[in-house]
């Protein structure tokens, strides 16, 4: 026999309305808001992006079709091939990406690249992606 929803909805924690209500008690609206934004842009859009924008605006509202573009199938066929080829551990599996990413770098004519580890240390994973590059060939 199933929990009906009442007894389900038991368990759930506390909604956090009733705290915010008591903490905000006895302070009187009328006060100027807050501003908890970061600001408002001040310059205008890079002209590269509005010639862009520009150029699109005709798909605007467009949606693929729900099996997607064929563009998309055909990299998720090729992602799904390339996960399935992979062997070892996760960071074996780095070196990999890493050479591979050399290897369509190189055909795209790219012989040098700048190596931003986005903030994560430079060892495990990381460092093994990096290490497959080079072994491929791509300079950093």
């Amino acid at each position: 026999m199933t929990a009906s929803p009442s007894s389900r909805f038991e368990s759930l924690p506390d909604s956090p309305f009733p705290r915010l209500n008591a903490l905000i008690e006895g302070i009187e609206p009328g006060k100027p808001p807050l501003v908890m934004s970061l600001g408002e842009p001040q310059h205008p859009f890079p002209k590269f992006v509005m010639e862009e924008i520009s150029r699109n605006s005709a798909l605007f509202g467009k949606y693929p079709p729900i099996i997607g573009t064929a563009e998309f199938r055909n990299a998720a066929a090729g992602w799904l091939g390339l996960k399935k080829g992979f062997k070892g551990d996760k960071t074996a599996q780095a070196a990999e990406v890493g050479k591979q990413l050399a290897a369509a770098a190189k055909k795209a004519g790219i012989e040098s690249a700048v190596f931003d580890r986005g903030g994560y240390l430079y060892h495990g994973r990381v460092k093994a992606l990096a290490e497959g590059a080079r072994e491929g060939g791509l300079k950093f």
